[in-house]
Parts: structure tokens; C-alpha cells; sequence
């Protein structure tokens, strides 16, 4: 629904534009707005499973904290 809002998507976009990581979830059905966040330079995109999701913290935060 969000990304049908005009003001999110431009809000999200100034938000990546920042020099700051960024940890966001996004969902895996194709959609332009999605499409164009995950293509962009530096993303570094991770998939959710079962298996993997309880690690996911311990992952993420490894990548952010030195």
C-alpha cells in the first residue's frame, strides 16, 4: 500500500540518498518502486526463510557494528 503513496516512495528515496546504512525489509513480488530499491548501487539484498531468519540479527548486526 505504501508504495502507491507518492510522499512514501519519495521519502524512502531522500532516505537512501543519505550516507547511512539502512536495514529495510521489502517484498519479493515484482513492482517498480520495489524493483528500483533493490537494483540501486550498494544494496546488499538478503532473502527470509525459515531456516535462516532467527540468525538474521546476529547477521545484520555484525555488517553494522564494528
Amino acid at each position: 500500500m505504501e508504495r502507491a503513496s507518492a510522499a512514501f516512495v519519495t521519502a524512502v528515496s531522500d532516505l537512501l540518498a543519505r550516507d547511512m546504512a539502512v536495514v529495510a525489509t521489502v517484498h519479493e513480488a515484482r513492482h517498480p518502486v520495489t524493483d528500483a530499491l533493490t537494483q540501486r548501487a550498494g544494496i546488499e539484498r538478503y532473502v527470509v526463510t525459515h531456516e535462516n531468519r532467527d540468525g538474521l540479527p546476529h547477521l545484520l548486526s555484525a555488517r553494522f557494528v564494528p
